[in-house]
This record gives C-alpha cells, sequence and structure tokens, in this order.
C-alpha cells in the first residue's frame, strides 16, 4: 500500500525508501501535472512547459528523471536541468522563460536520509498555499495528454550571470576581502568563485596575506565534494553544523565565512572570530542597505518567528511591516500581491536554536549537572506564577545518560527532542470524532486511501459505522502507545519537538523560547488547544510518574505577561478530556517565565549566547 504523502510549509519531504520512494514520487509527479492544469497565470506564460531540478542527494537525479517522465506523460513539455543545481534557479528560469513553473528534488537543510519535492511557480517563489492545496488533492491521479517531451539542458549558466548581473564585482574584488565558503556538500559548490570570475580553490590555505597582500577577492571552499551523507552533519548552516568552516575562521587566515544548506536557499555566517552571525541580523541589515545605500522604497514581510529587530529596523526605516505564518510560501503570496522591498523567513525550529539552544548549551558546559543553575531557573520562573504555590526546590542533578557531554550529541536529546502526543487526549479524541475540527471533509487531511477509508467511517454520520472505527483505534492506540502512533490512521495529535528537555531522576522540565502562541500542525485537529498546555501535558506523560514543568524563555518581561494571560484563557479548552482537578494539576506545572536580560544577569551570560534581540 503506498504510503502517506502530506505537504508541509514548501512541498514534501520524506526517508528515502521508506516513504520517499519512485512510486511515490511518481505519484506527486503525477498530482503536479493533475493540479497544474488548473493554475491561472497570465496569457503571456507557456502553459506547456515545466522546468525540473535536483540537489546532490542519494538519487536526487534518478527519481528528477523518473519525475520528468510522468510529466512529459502528461503532456507537457519538461526541461530538466543537466547537474544539480540551487532550488532558486528553478524560481528564476520559471520566471526568466516565462513558463507555468518547476519541480526541484531536494529535501533542503534536512538530514541524509530525507528528500523531497518543491513547486516553483511562474512568478519566479514557492508554490502559493492554495496551489500546495490542489497539489496534495490530486494525489493518486495520473493524466496522460500527448505532446510531452523531455530535453536535458544547462539552465544554471544563466542563474548565475542574473546573480552576476545583480553585483558589483570590481568592488568585491577591489575590496581584497580573503573569504571561506562552506557549502556543507551541497549544490552550491564552486559558485561564488564562478559568479566572481576568479579561480576555485577547495581547501583552506595559509595566505600569509601580511607578506604577501592578495591583489583581489580570495573564495577558497570547503567541504565541497559530492558527499549524499553531507559527513554525518545535517545540511543545514546553524550553529551546531559549521565546525568545519569555524575552524578555519580560526586560524585568522580568512575575513568570513559564508556557508550553504543543501539546496542553497538558506545562509550562515560566520564572522573573522568565528562567531555565527544570525540570519536575524542579516535580513536587517539587507533591510537597510536596500533603504539607506541604494535608495530602494517598499515594505518588509517576516514570518512571526523571525526576530523582533527587523521589526525596530522596519519602524526606524518608515516601512510598513506584515507578519504572516512560518513558510515561504505565505511570504511569497505576499510579495505578490503588494510592493514588497525584502521579505523572510526564519524557520521556527531554527528560530528555537537561536533563542534556546546558545544559552542552556552555554550552561551545560558550565555545570553538566544542572547544580549551579537548574534549582535558581526554576525559582525564576516560578516567581512570576506565584499563586499557583509550587517550585521544585531541590530537583537533583541532570541525568548523564539524557545530557550527552558533546554539543553535537545533545541535538535530539536535549535540544530538539521529538516527544509524543499524550495518550489520554489522543484516546479522548479518538471517542469524540464529532468535537475535532474537520476541515477536509472530502479527504480528511488523508493522502492514501486506506487513511482515508479509515478516516470516512470515524466522521461518517452512521453512528454504528462511527462507533466500530473508534472501537478499531482504540484498540490499535492501547496496542501501540503514542510513541508509535506517528503513521497511524488516528493519530490526530502528532509529535512535536521541543526546544530543550532537562531531565532529573525527580524533573522533567521543558524549556521553550517561542514568542507566539499558535496552534502547530500537531494540534491541528482540535484547534482551541493551546500548543503550551499541550507540552506541559507531554513532559508530564515523559516523566513516568517524576515531577513535571514547563518553563517560557521571553524577550522581556511583558511578552512574559502576554504569554501567562494567554495561556490562563485556554486552560480549560486545551484539556477537554480532563477533569477540573487534573487541569488544576498541569496548570500548576506551568512554573511561568524567564526573559533573556534576567538569565544573562543572574547567570553572568557572555553576549554571544543572547539571542541578537536581546543583547
Amino acid at each position: 500500500m503506498p504510503g502517506e504523502i502530506t505537504f508541509g510549509t514548501d512541498g514534501w519531504r520524506d526517508v528515502i525508501a521508506d516513504g520517499f520512494t519512485f512510486d511515490n514520487v511518481r505519484r506527486v509527479a503525477g498530482a503536479v501535472a493533475a493540479a497544474a492544469r488548473t493554475f491561472e497565470p497570465p496569457p503571456d506564460v507557456d502553459r506547456n512547459t515545466l522546468i525540473v531540478g535536483y540537489d546532490r542527494r542519494f538519487l536526487s537525479r534518478e527519481f528528477a528523471v523518473a519525475a520528468s517522465s510522468v510529466l512529459s506523460e502528461a503532456g507537457f513539455r519538461v526541461v530538466i536541468s543537466d547537474r544539480p543545481i540551487p532550488s532558486q534557479t528553478i524560481s528564476f528560469t520559471a520566471r526568466h522563460r516565462r513558463v507555468l513553473g518547476g519541480m526541484v528534488i531536494t529535501a533542503s537543510h534536512n538530514p541524509a536520509k530525507y528528500n523531497g519535492i518543491k513547486f516553483k511557480a511562474w512568478y519566479g517563489g514557492s508554490a502559493l498555499p492554495e496551489m500546495y492545496a490542489a497539489i496534495a488533492g490530486s494525489v493518486g491521479e495520473t493524466p496522460k495528454r500527448d505532446g510531452g517531451s523531455v530535453s536535458e539542458e544547462d539552465i544554471l549558466r544563466d542563474y548565475l550571470e542574473a546573480v552576476r548581473a545583480q553585483l558589483d564585482v570590481a568592488l568585491i574584488k577591489n575590496a581584497k576581502l580573503a573569504i571561506i565558503h562552506d557549502p556543507i556538500y551541497g549544490v552550491s559548490a564552486t559558485l561564488p568563485s564562478i559568479i566572481l570570475g576568479i579561480n576555485y580553490v577547495g581547501s583552506a590555505r595559509i595566505l600569509k596575506r601580511n607578506l604577501e597582500p592578495p591583489s583581489s577577492v580570495i573564495v577558497d571552499g570547503i567541504r565541497g565534494e559530492v558527499n549524499p551523507s553531507f559527513g554525518g552533519v545535517n545540511p543545514e548552516p546553524i550553529p551546531e553544523n559549521l565546525a568545519a568552516a569555524r575552524n578555519v575562521m580560526l586560524t585568522g587566515e580568512y575575513d568570513l565565512a559564508i556557508c550553504n544548506d543543501g539546496d542553497a536557499d538558506r545562509l550562515g555566517i560566520l564572522d573573522e572570530r568565528g562567531e555565527f552571525v544570525s540570519p536575524h541580523k542579516i535580513i536587517s541589515l539587507l533591510a537597510l542597505y536596500l533603504v539607506r545605500e541604494k535608495k530602494r522604497e517598499g515594505e518588509i514581510v517576516k514570518t512571526f518567528s523571525t526576530t523582533r529587530l527587523i521589526e525596530r529596523v522596519a519602524k526606524a526605516l518608515g516601512a510598513p511591516l506584515h507578519e504572516t505564518a512560518i513558510g515561504f510560501k505565505y511570504v511569497a503570496d505576499l510579495m505578490l500581491a503588494r510592493d514588497v522591498l525584502v521579505g523572510g523567513r526564519m524557520r521556527h525550529r531554527e528560530s528555537s536554536l537561536i533563542r534556546v539552544h546558545p544559552v542552556f548549551n552555554h550552561l551545560l558546559n558550565r555545570s553538566p549537572d544542572g547544580s549551579v543553575w537548574l534549582t535558581e531557573l526554576c525559582r525564576m520562573a516560578a516567581a512570576t506564577r506565584p499563586d499557583k504555590g509550587w517550585t521544585p526546590s531541590d530537583p537533583g542533578p541532570l541525568l548523564p545518560c539524557e545530557t550527552p557531554e558533546t554539543a553535537s550529541a545533545r541535538i535530539g536529546v536535549v535540544f530538539k527532542r521529538f516527544v509524543p502526543p499524550p495518550t489520554e487526549f489522543l484516546r479522548w479524541l479518538i471517542s469524540h470524532p464529532a468535537q475535532m475540527d474537520v476541515i477536509d471533509r472530502q479527504n480528511f487531511n488523508a493522502r492514501s486511501e486506506s487513511v482515508r477509508e479509515e478516516r470516512r467511517k470515524l466522521f461518517s454520520s452512521d453512528a454504528k459505522q462511527s462507533m466500530q472505527a473508534q472501537r478499531e483505534a482504540l484498540e490499535q492506540l492501547t496496542a501501540l502507545g503514542a510513541p508509535r502512533s506517528r503513521s497511524a490512521w488516528w493519530a490526530f495529535e502528532g509529535f512535536t519537538h521541543v526546544d530543550c528537555c532537562l531531565m532529573t531522576t525527580r524533573l522533567v522540565l521543558f524549556v521553550e523560547g517561542t514568542r507566539t502562541e499558535v496552534v502547530s500542525s500537531s494540534t491541528r485537529w482540535f484547534a482551541t488547544r493551546s500548543q503550551l498546555w499541550r507540552n506541559v501535558e507531554a513532559a508530564k506523560q515523559l516523566g513516568l510518574g517524576r515531577e513535571a514543568a514547563l518553563i517560557l524563555a521571553v524577550e522581556s518581561e511583558s511578552d512574559g505577561l502576554a504569554a501567562l494571560s494567554a495561556a490562563e484563557r485556554r486552560l480549560a479548552t486545551s484539556f477537554p478530556h480532563l477533569s477540573p482537578a487534573a487541569r488544576a494539576g498541569l496548570d500548576r506545572r506551568f512554573l511561568g517565565f524567564v526573559t533573556w536580560p534576567a538569565l544573562k544577569a543572574q547567570f553572568d551570560l557572555p553576549d554571544k549566547y543572547l539571542p541578537p534581540f536581546s543583547r
């Protein structure tokens, strides 16, 4: 039976050879072919041509060839790249050639075991939400039409020439900077050198610039060879994946490092000291440069997970600011509708890293067992909710088995821990289908016929049929448990990443650094459930009898008070399955909030570990 295909913020991704198979790639390509016929581009756009590209991941080219075959059988003239390319090459080519759009085979910055598919439209950006909805709704269709073809071309050259045309190459060369480029084995390898028209050197060097001043800019590369395993790190330009570039910067030979993700649509910068420059700062500097230096005008778009620093920049520039949900597609949607100068997003997970990871990684390095900071952290948070009357006065030392020694090993255990949904809430949802928010009553958010049919029974107006489906789902939940519910048809609340998870023999403590409390995809079937309270309940379940607590880390006291007020308003609606006494018990587990400035003062934190907007 084909696996379930679910589209996220910018396309579909899955594990290679598990969900991401040739059969499923062909299914998605068929869905793109069917949905694309319903799109309505301007009259001068070629509706019968699609571009296909791919990255350096395992079998990406082969997957692209398979997708191209399906598209051509549907009557499209397909142009497939003759080499791995950045995802934005597809966006550029679609706009430059005035064609309907294109597909790119990539899982972007995700781990090596994943691959995925993105769709780019004729206007040169990510597919809009309604386009992805049309594609998702067309999975299973395999349209056939005459007139299709597949041709292979070099589409990268035009893109690189367009990038070069946007740069003052002479100015860059005359700056005589020494730059190290780290593509993390991705598709951007060698491209900066090609754009600037200089020789590519695929390794770091001893430059001796004090003895032999360079006559032009230097751009050397590391990790530029093809390596589908990405050298054992995620191809994501965030601090924990940039040790190789940081080590080069610490030699003092280079002025900055430019780092890209696997498909080159994300950027990370290290300064001359090897310290990470937040993308929050980069987008803010870009806005300042475009307005003050280039004399450009327009509005600014950010996703809600992006820094408040850009809000202050927009205010200082007098530029209107718009905030969207997370996803390039939402940014693109607004950019098409308004006169936008710059738009950007930071993935919610990345935002959490920049907020929570550096601070608590530093505290763990300072005191691995938490003895000099954990109790005080709990006391600080509990002081913001004194009426709840509970503080874990002696949480005990952090468990060594749950607190790895190295920063990289902490990812997935302490930071970004994947936590299953609470079993009792799953049980309540299954038993109360009429209480759930069913947005798609035709497909029930299912991407396979078997899942669709089971959910159709559960939500049926036939009481007997619905009760039978409930019994079967509850039996499966009892047999599997929530930790094994991820792909089950009845998993109406999903897993979630916790920003920071700290465990002792007595306590499980979650620290969340998110600023805006919204319903995530983990709680989409019950929209009145707060993600904060959902995580409090998940912490209690993970604790297995230990005390459980949650702390919010926020930018300011006003943000914290607003979060407390929002949480109190949504307490009852988040726990429809619990008695008032049980709700009160969980209410006490939300200790309260701490602010980044307060943490800095209390624990004497160096500025470089704080979120950029709190320094």
